[in-house]
């Protein structure tokens, strides 16, 4: 689900990522989400306290991508990683997405172009849960919008 919020319209989309002990998947989320047909999308990461070398992941990818913040909190919940993000988003639209699922590569650019066509405060879109072949881990694809 994709909301609409009133903010410095710098970017079309805010993503807003909750990051708990997700190392495993991380890089391949970040890809998926980095790979998107929308180009101006803001990734806020919120590293819940993570012990296994996620901050760490997401220290070097932000270093090459200007567009990745990364906050920092205690371990109190993907719920409160989220709302902490909602602060510091920047989008037009703000988006919810779990560290260890995919984007299809054009799902932004398709519910932000539907959001926009139609004036929505709200986008929703179906997500599949099949599991990928080309990465090696079980995770939700969104593929329908």
């Amino acid at each position: 689900m994709m909301y609409s919020i009133q903010s410095e319209e710098q970017y079309n989309v805010s993503v807003i990522m909750p990051v708990y002990n997700s190392a495993k998947y991380l890089k391949e989320c970040l890809d998926s989400v980095l790979g998107q047909t929308l180009k101006q999308v803001q990734i806020i990461c919120v590293d819940d306290d993570s012990t296994d070398g996620s901050l760490d992941i997401l220290n070097n990818y932000r270093r090459e991508n200007k567009n990745i913040l990364i906050l920092h909190t205690e371990h109190k919940g993907a719920s409160h990683a989220r709302n902490i993000g909602l602060k510091y988003a920047k989008g037009t639209y703000v988006i919810f997405l779990d560290s260890d699922d995919l984007y299809d590569k054009s799902m932004l650019e398709e519910m932000y172009a539907c959001a926009i066509e139609y004036d929505a405060d709200v986008a929703v879109c179906e997500w599949d849960s099949n599991l990928l072949t080309e990465v090696n881990f079980l995770g939700n694809v969104l593929k329908k919008y």
